[in-house]
């Protein structure tokens, strides 16, 4: 899990994420516990936006995580 985290949270710092959506504080906050049974509808808001950008491996390990999630 660690892995993943870590991967996501790159793409979630990059220039792409902040041109094309914006902030997603939402998802930093909760990306700090990086629980699962503790995510709130404003991070997952802010996953959703993250996904439709994403390509390739970044977009399957957000895919990922949202199937973790759900």
């Amino acid at each position: 899990m660690d892995k993943m985290k870590s991967f996501i949270m790159k793409f979630v710092e990059s220039a792409a994420v902040a041109k094309e959506v914006g902030s997603v504080e939402n998802f930093k906050k909760w990306a700090e516990s990086f629980t699962l049974e503790e995510i709130s509808m404003a991070a997952i808001d802010d996953l959703v936006k993250m996904v439709e950008i994403a390509e390739d491996r970044t977009k399957i390990a957000l895919i990922d995580l949202t199937r973790l999630i759900v």
